[in-house]
């Protein structure tokens, strides 16, 4: 082999560098993967740190010491930039569990530490903060039940629920502190009985969104009420829900034959009637409850719930047995159900810091729920979305 052919046959051969770890090397707490140092414990550290050795080794054994000094970032519990808090996949009146919430975040190593990351109460993300600092925190409370056209009706267009509202807040949070976040989920569509099939369909409040720790509230997007369609031989009755409030009050419809000179901010809808539909809850009390305590009624808590559980409320109906109409329940985030008198039913009203105001009519749309923000926060908008949601951003 002549000297230029030598050299080519060397300069063609691949290196390959390992490393390893030499200090601590008998600490399985410490291990490489490729090129990064995992420290499972970080107490092992200590307040200054930890020197640890790492021994580079190429193909042709020929190795090189580097010790490296590592330290604990003692200002933050994980790396945190935003985080998208949704339903889980859940829809309903209850709200997901903590392993369909993991499910869901699964790309965000650290929501499957239940530290960070945990639950006591089905549905309430319990969310601890990982570092001091300013946090924007987006809102969105989520819509009421929608509804389709039976088939006599005299249009041919669906009737949306009314939708959530959107709501931003910029606030102060501190490493350790922890936030529960419910999630409003969409109001559900009742069917139409055996009796009258698919002629008379309303929708239940959908819930509303809710940041808070203990008893400080950040923000709440109130969620949109139910829609309606009935369909009879004389008349043709159809429209939309209400959207949730830009305010503390409830999005009520002015022109209701309900009193709403009553309202109490911060509390669950107070109409009080024997045909209405759920009332929604507020931010301190549950949904009225009915006045009906006729036993012929199916049971059940048609008005939303408010903390801990914020459940909605079911769909109650005057129907003779063995006639079911089902599925307009309210949405989690303290929407109220539906209510059907034999054959005509009633919407739901939406949950929200003020819970929405049920009718007894169904000539007339039943209540949004109301927002709340700080002098620091802002109404934004509706969310044009079924279900709700809370972004939180971390600012600096």
């Amino acid at each position: 082999m002549d000297a230029v052919s030598g050299a080519n046959s060397i300069l063609n051969t691949s290196i390959n560098i390992t490393y390893s770890i030499e200090t601590n090397s008998d600490d399985t707490n410490i291990s490489l993967s490729g090129n990064t140092i995992i420290v499972t414990n970080l107490d092992l550290l200590g307040d200054t740190g930890s020197d640890i050795t790492v021994k580079a080794t190429d193909t042709y054994g020929y190795s090189s010491n580097k010790t490296i000094n590592v330290i604990k970032d003692t200002t933050r519990l994980y790396v945190f930039t935003s985080h998208t808090f949704t339903n889980g996949g859940a829809s309903g009146r209850n709200g997901a569990t903590l392993a369909q919430y993991q499910s869901s975040y699964s790309s965000a190593s650290w929501t499957q530490y239940t530290n960070y990351f945990n639950m006591t109460t089905q549905g309430v993300q319990l969310w601890t903060v990982p570092k001091d600092g300013n946090y924007t925190i987006y809102c969105y409370g989520a819509r009421g039940g929608d509804t389709y056209p039976p088939p006599n009706s005299t249009t041919s267009s669906y009737q949306l629920g009314g939708r959530g509202a959107s709501i931003e807040e910029t606030i102060y949070l501190f490493k350790n502190q922890v936030l529960s976040i419910v999630v409003g989920q969409q109001g559900g569509t009742s069917t139409g009985t055996d009796m009258y099939p698919m002629r008379n369909i309303a929708g239940g409040g959908g819930g509303g969104s809710f940041v808070y720790s203990g008893d400080l509230l950040y923000c709440v997007a109130g969620g949109g009420s139910g829609a309606l369609h009935l369909n009879s031989t004389n008349f043709d009755v159809y429209y939309q829900g209400r959207d949730g409030s830009d305010t503390a009050e409830p999005n009520n419809q002015s022109n209701s034959p309900v009193v709403f000179d009553d309202i109490n901010l911060g509390h669950g809808g107070k109409s009080s009637h024997s045909y209405g539909g759920g009332n929604g809850a507020g931010w301190l009390s549950d949904g009225l409850s009915s006045t009906n305590t006729n036993t012929s009624y199916t049971t059940g808590k048609i008005e939303g719930s408010s903390r801990p559980s914020w459940v909605g409320g079911v769909d109650r109906m005057y129907i003779p047995t063995s006639h079911p109409q089902i599925g307009g329940w309210g949405g989690f985030g303290g929407g109220g159900g539906v209510f059907i008198n034999v054959d005509t039913p009633v919407p739901g009203a939406g949950g929200g810091y003020t819970g929405g105001y049920s009718v007894y009519s169904y000539n007339y749309a039943a209540g949004g729920g109301g927002s709340y923000f700080s002098s620091n926060g802002n109404y934004v908008g509706v969310n044009n979305n079924p279900g709700g949601y809370v972004v939180i951003h971390f600012i600096s």
